[in-house]
């Protein structure tokens, strides 16, 4: 395994490797605070990273992040995998997808629309939210359709200097990172959190839909006239 969080020994990649049957057992200090991605760390490191193992670790400051309502974990993957050949409902890695860096699936919890549906995330208006966004291969153009981060971590470092106080409609997460975001959630509806490399949202399975419960303030939107033929 390769801890982000760690130093030394390839991020434990070299104190890990254990054999069928074996066990290791090894620690580490987790020296910056952050967030941080984990992911298997031997060969063939591309098929195991893009086959699911993978997550984030979040190293937390000395008392604590400022409070928030809600927080949420969410982690981005990639897959690559054909049908196979003996068994076509049965899936394989495809070496050639890998290698065109052409996904199968983009998703975001390791499954095709795993936040969505009866499994979307719940808000009422009024609430602080912290998101914790993860990429485990690729790269993600974090977007909340519907709304702006108030605050951004870039890349997950917790200090006064790596945050933006104003809204952003769009921040990276690089391959292999966790970028955190918070957002006051302001209006009711369906939001949709993206990655706006929107095929990957819109054709792979990568969107996250958040549900927001409450009040309409017709400030903040209101339709004038309903949809009605050009006159």
């Amino acid at each position: 395994m390769d801890f982000h969080a760690a130093t030394g020994t390839l991020g434990g990649g070299a104190a890990s490797i254990v054999g069928p049957g074996q066990q290791t057992t090894f620690r580490f200090q987790a020296l910056k605070k952050r967030a941080f991605v984990y992911s298997c760390a031997i060969a063939p490191i591309v098929m195991h990273v893009t086959s699911g193992m993978y997550g984030s670790i979040i190293v937390l400051p000395k008392g604590g992040l400022s409070p928030v309502d809600k927080e949420f974990y969410l982690m981005e993957g990639d897959f690559y995998i054909e049908p196979s050949v003996d068994d076509p409902k049965r899936h394989v890695y495809s070496q050639e997808r890998g290698t065109n860096e052409n996904p199968s699936y983009v998703v975001t919890n390791g499954k095709v629309d795993a936040v969505t549906g009866d499994n979307a995330l719940k808000v009422k208006v009024g609430e602080k939210v912290r998101f914790y966004y993860g990429q485990a291969n690729d790269e993600s153009w974090l977007h909340i359709i519907d709304g702006h981060f108030d605050k951004v971590y870039v890349t997950g470092p917790f200090h006064p200097d790596s945050d933006k106080e104003y809204g952003v409609e769009i921040t990276a997460v690089p391959a292999g990172s966790v970028t955190v975001v918070e957002y006051t959630f302001k209006y009711p509806g369906l939001y949709l959190m993206v990655n706006h490399k929107l095929i990957r949202a819109t054709e792979k399975g990568q969107a996250v839909q958040i549900i927001v419960e409450g009040e309409e303030n017709p400030d903040i939107m209101t339709v004038i006239e309903p949809p009605t033929a050009i006159r």
